[in-house]
């Protein structure tokens, strides 16, 4: 493989506030906070039994958030501006485009797309049409998994790339719940959750130059561990 990974996921600074949502733990995540004030929804998919990070969100923001997950076993619910439909992102049995969820319940104007499918982020974005993407969603808060992995380094490097074209990479944190390996010559989580916003709502960027985790914003997925150091995306 002729293409490395790790210049890939090297945060810019965006110069815009950066706000967590979510618990202080597995389950939050930091993005800037024009996402959260300017979204029109929230769209959740691979929800699990934990749904913090949304109850925070509808609370704080008084906005809906819509969840979805085929795996759960669950019945389609709504509870205090939650919506849950049992239906995954993708094009297997039960899965749908995020699209296809605006139109079907009538959303209008930008959207915050979350994603934590356990792996399937990558052939997802190597198939859906990234225009959509680029058109109607405002940022996205995405965990990519396995990247120790050389087929699915491979199609993670596709996948970020792909977003290159409408998105910057704003925000970098790994999952301290996950090994760090040596990856590229660097120590590096195998699931990092990575922060877009989209580039019609950045005015400058440039290389960010900060500590990762940045305290007071990262906390450790796995509390009973110290948080993943990121220094490594200083030296890609």
């Amino acid at each position: 493989m002729n293409k490395k990974i790790l210049p890939l996921l090297k945060p810019q600074n965006v110069f815009l506030d950066k706000k967590r949502i979510g618990p202080l733990e597995d389950g939050g995540y930091v993005m800037p906070e024009i996402v959260l004030e300017k979204c029109s929804a929230l769209f959740t998919y691979g929800v699990g039994g934990d749904t913090r990070y949304e109850e925070d969100f509808v609370e704080t923001y008084n906005k809906k958030a819509y969840l979805f997950d085929h795996t759960t076993g669950q019945p389609s619910w709504e509870k205090n501006n939650l919506i849950f439909t049992p239906e995954g992102l993708g094009y297997e049995e039960n899965c749908k485009e995020w699209f296809e969820h605006y139109d079907q319940f009538n959303i209008e104007g930008d959207i915050f797309l979350k994603i934590d499918i356990e792996g399937t982020e990558r052939s997802y974005f190597n198939e859906t049409d990234i225009s959509k993407l680029n058109e109607k969603v405002l940022g996205i808060a995405i965990e990519i998994h396995y990247i120790d992995n050389i087929e699915y380094r491979e199609q993670c490097i596709n996948l970020l790339e792909k977003l290159k074209e409408g998105f910057i990479l704003c925000h970098i944190h790994g999952n301290s719940w996950s090994p760090s390996v040596p990856i590229e010559d660097e120590s590096v989580p195998t699931v990092l959750e990575l922060s877009f916003i989209n580039k019609r709502y950045v005015n400058k960027y440039e290389e960010d130059t900060q500590d990762y985790p940045i305290e007071g914003l990262d906390f450790s997925n796995n509390p009973s561990v110290k948080d993943s150091n990121l220094n490594w995306i200083k030296n890609v």
